[in-house]
């Protein structure tokens, strides 16, 4: 009885220093495998966010010269901008509101349609996207931030000043 029992304990240790080390090892390996498949996870994140990045900026200067063929064509024409901006609107879907001001600030144009009349005569002298550009000239990209006007969506606002006879 002893010796069966030493035997069976003998058998038991020798399963065990068979057994464990190959489930160490096991889980040893899949740990690997699991942090290199974060990292490479990681590694595609990275890039995907470079990319999108890169086109992000390319449909802003896009915008931004679109913007600007519009602006001049302003300059030299009276212009509807109702119908000017819901053109330049289909062409850039993911827009979702555009707007035209006079020099004080006043909506004197927007589209999409169903946010023009209730946009037009709108006092937007306070916001930066009219605000920096009144004061220097220059065109304007906000940062991302979430809207107070005609809607709760995640924006960025890309504005260009409009000269009229030389005068903003």
């Amino acid at each position: 009885a002893v010796r069966g029992g030493l035997y069976r304990q003998f058998l038991r240790l020798l399963v065990m220093a068979a057994i464990l080390p190959s489930l160490l090892f096991g889980a040893a390996m899949m740990f690997s495998r699991y942090r290199s498949e974060l990292a490479q996870i990681d590694a595609r994140m990275v890039a995907n966010a470079a990319i999108l990045a890169h086109e992000l900026d390319q449909s802003l200067l896009a915008l931004q010269a679109s913007l600007h063929v519009l602006a001049a064509a302003g300059e030299r024409h009276r212009l509807d901008w109702n119908l000017e901006l819901a053109e330049l609107q289909r062409r850039y879907p993911s827009i979702l509101t555009l707007i035209a001001t006079d020099a004080r600030g006043r909506v004197v144009g927007a589209a999409p349609a169903s946010v023009a009349a209730n946009a037009i005569g709108l006092d937007v002298a306070d916001r930066d996207y009219f605000r920096v550009p009144a004061r220097n000239g220059q065109d304007y990209i906000s940062n991302a931030f979430v809207g107070r006007g005609f809607g709760r969506d995640p924006l960025v606002v890309v504005s260009v000043p409009r000269y009229r006879d030389g005068r903003f």
